[in-house]
């Protein structure tokens, strides 16, 4: 167990070894239907999202899923994906072509013109999601700070929506012993 203050081993659950963890920055056709089937799963069947739509693939994507801009991790525990996150970068075609300032699918919902400051780079993060049997497990920290770091690596300085940008540097700063994981990929 940990002591206050510190993080939790995160090789071992009392009882035994955790099984084996790794985030995949989403390099693969593969990697990208795991990480479109765990968005399915959680917010198609365990949070019933999308009731009544039909989606024969049984994978919730749309536009932004395949734009270069677009970058996708995923969790795997063993070898099966548990969680995903997508992290959406300013596209300068669809702000284009949509009139907007980032070219984000917030900015569909949202004005967010008077956020872009010189010298910031501004990402969204979207889809995070988690199957229910692990969103109380290593799987979180590992997504969150596999998150944190491929953002530092991409030079984003502010994120939409915040809570989990706030929420993921917090838990930085309090492991700032900890060095930052590596996301394969």
């Amino acid at each position: 167990m940990a002591q206050a203050g510190l993080m939790p081993d995160l090789h071992h659950v009392e009882g035994g070894p955790m099984p084996s963890m790794t985030c995949r920055v989403v390099t693969t056709q593969q990697e990208l239907d795991d990480a479109l089937r765990v968005r399915w799963v959680v917010f198609g069947g365990e949070m019933r999202l999308m009731a009544g739509q039909e989606f024969p693939t049984q994978r919730e994507v749309n536009g932004f899923d395949k734009l270069s801009s677009t970058v996708h991790l995923v969790v795997y525990v063993e070898h099966g994906p548990v969680a995903t996150v997508r992290i959406l970068l300013p596209n300068p075609e669809v702000a284009s072509a949509t009139g907007g300032v980032l070219g984000v699918e917030m900015e569909h919902r949202l004005d967010l013109t008077g956020l872009v400051e010189p010298g910031q780079v501004v990402a969204e993060a979207a889809r995070f999601c988690v199957h229910r049997q692990w969103r109380h497990s290593d799987a979180v920290v590992l997504l969150q700070a596999a998150f944190y770091a491929e953002s530092r690596r991409r030079g984003v300085t502010t994120g939409l929506p915040g809570r989990i940008w706030r929420r993921t540097r917090r838990w930085m700063r309090a492991s700032s012993s900890r060095p930052l994981p590596t996301t394969a990929g």
